[in-house]
């Protein structure tokens, strides 16, 4: 290739060489496959050189018998040949001169090398031009290749290789590299038109340089003075650049309204995509639902919504306690959530079971808590509360498990251990990370499976510890990997059996659970109860508050 000051760095050789296609001839006839009449008889017409006739009758009186043979036609390979002989020969004619004095000579000989060079070039890249025209006749490529070995032979022969010629052949690679490799995609009627022209313009240039390399020595001197070179043929070389630019420009162009069709096809692909996928998540949620009402049915939880239901809780106890002028109602964030015990639970990193335990003293009649109201809290807002930095929060689970304030006749009925755990998985089920669980297909059977089991338990109501739902649990907890898990349990003074069983078993699941699991229990106690082996544990605290 010829370097950016237009000296040619060829290294060809006399050898022969085949030329080197641009095009494919399959790409050829694509680009052209779909042209019809009205664009190829424009093609034709913007084709054909303007006053090459007369050009040639000019030239033709200054050629030799020899030459003349290159005036109408050549091929491609015939180019070829001769360039590669000049080539070779040139090279020997350096050689041989390397040591000679005279200056003349020897700068005659590196002229011609430059000539041929950016010749060489500049072929390389308008036979790409040409193999694209050949794709409209069979005689574009000789006409084109005509002129150029007519310019060749001229120039060589007569020792007339001047710089300026050398280097708008340089200019012109240049340009018409910049136009090679034409796709099919840009086979518009504008694009044909634009080859045909850029083809024309080529062969132009080449008549008009080897109508100026035809005239003789003086009257080639008063030509240099009343009509230069830069008047006709820079004028061919502005004609060719402003040609490329425009046909450069309608390339991009049809770029950009291609870019915009992939665009706007890839818009309908991708909301294609969306209602696929939209109308496959439908179907995933779906049979998610059903998966989690058969389980919900099978660990014997009622659906309810939870923000209601909190609501009307937190309201009740609001009910009971407010009114109480002597004693005022239990305020959670002073007197329980600014505690050193409860921040400390909250902020480590270790998983641990606080325990809120008082008594209630009025009114005497009501069966609610006066430190209840500090669950309904944390439930409602736990971001506020139990959120630490960096950690993600997930849903606090709950039970309350004493939420009627009196009773008629009867007195309202105990929980049971297993009520209050099937309760804990129904709400950890309903969380977003169990939805991976729920839609596999292997998980979920073993799940079920493992619930219907015991279900068909016959002491499932009464068993004291559910052991099984407690080990169920703490596998729940460690398979939906959560980070860190917060449990709040209610009165669970109203839990059948012994209180001192229940938070042991609380213990147990704590250091099972294979998260950071936070557990927070209150009661209403007016006796005492053992928790002597609890209180040596490090992850066990309690706080005690008593309304009065």
């Amino acid at each position: 290739m010829a370097k950016a000051n237009g000296r040619g760095t060829s290294t060809a050789t006399c050898k022969q060489r085949k030329q080197q296609l641009v095009y494919e001839k399959a790409q050829v006839d694509a680009f052209w496959a779909k042209t019809d009449e009205k664009t190829r008889s424009a093609v034709q017409v913007l084709a054909e050189p303007q006053n090459s006739e007369e050009c040639r009758q000019k030239i033709r009186r200054r050629l030799s018998v020899a030459e003349t043979q290159y005036l109408s036609h050549c091929s491609a390979d015939e180019l070829e040949t001769l360039l590669s002989r000049y080539l070779g020969e040139a090279e020997d004619g350096k050689e041989r001169h390397a040591g000679s004095g005279e200056r003349g000579l020897k700068r005659a000989r590196s002229g011609t090398s430059k000539f041929l060079n950016n010749f060489n070039d500049y072929l390389k890249a308008y036979s790409g031009i040409v193999q694209m025209m050949n794709g409209v006749g069979p005689n574009y490529g000789d006409a084109a290749y005509g002129a150029l070995s007519l310019l060749l032979v001229l120039a060589v022969n007569k020792e007339k290789t001047q710089d300026i010629i050398a280097d708008m052949l340089f200019t012109l690679q240049e340009q018409y590299s910049r136009i090679q490799r034409l796709k099919d995609v840009y086979a518009t009627a504008v694009i044909k038109e634009h080859v045909a022209v850029v083809y024309r313009l080529g062969i132009e240039f080449a008549h008009q340089a080897a109508l100026y390399y035809s005239i003789g020595t003086f009257r080639r001197a008063l030509y240099l003075l009343s009509q230069p070179p830069s008047v006709v043929l820079e004028s061919k070389v502005s004609d060719i650049k402003r040609a490329i630019k425009e046909m450069r420009m309608e390339m991009e162009t049809q770029d950009r309204i291609r870019l915009n069709n992939m665009e706007r096809n890839l818009g309908d692909v991708k909301d294609k995509v969306n209602k696929i996928e939209e109308s496959v998540e439908v179907v995933h949620v779906r049979a998610e639902n059903e998966r989690f009402e058969s389980l919900q049915h099978l660990l014997q939880v009622e659906a309810q919504d939870s923000e209601t239901f909190v609501r009307d809780y937190d309201r009740r106890i609001a009910d009971t306690f407010c009114s109480i002028r002597r004693l005022p109602p239990f305020d959670a964030e002073k007197q329980l959530f600014q505690s050193d015990e409860f921040v400390s639970w909250r902020r480590s990193s270790e998983s641990g079971l606080i325990l809120l335990q008082g008594k209630t003293v009025a009114p005497n009649h009501t069966l609610l808590s006066w430190h209840s109201s500090a669950t309904t809290t944390l439930v409602r807002d736990p971001g506020k509360y139990l959120a630490t930095k960096g950690s993600k929060l997930q849903p606090v689970l709950y039970c309350f498990c004493q939420v009627s304030e009196s009773w008629d006749e009867n007195p309202p009925p105990l929980y049971s251990a297993h009520t209050v755990m099937s309760s804990i998985i129904y709400q950890l089920l309903k969380t977003e990370s169990a939805r991976p669980l729920l839609r596999d297909d292997k998980r979920y059977g073993k799940l079920k499976r493992d619930i219907e089991d015991l279900s068909a338990a016959p002491t499932l109501k009464f068993a004291e510890p559910p052991v099984k739902l407690y080990s169920m649990l703490a596998r729940l907890l460690a398979e939906l990997a959560l980070e860190r898990v917060f449990v709040v349990l209610d009165r669970v003074d109203r839990i059948q059996g012994h209180i001192e069983n229940f938070l042991e078993s609380l213990l147990e699941l704590i250091e099972k659970s294979g998260c950071v699991l936070k557990v927070l229990v209150t009661m209403r106690t007016e006796h005492a109860f053992d928790d002597s082996i609890m209180e040596s544990r490090e992850n066990y605290v309690r706080v005690f508050l008593d309304q009065d």
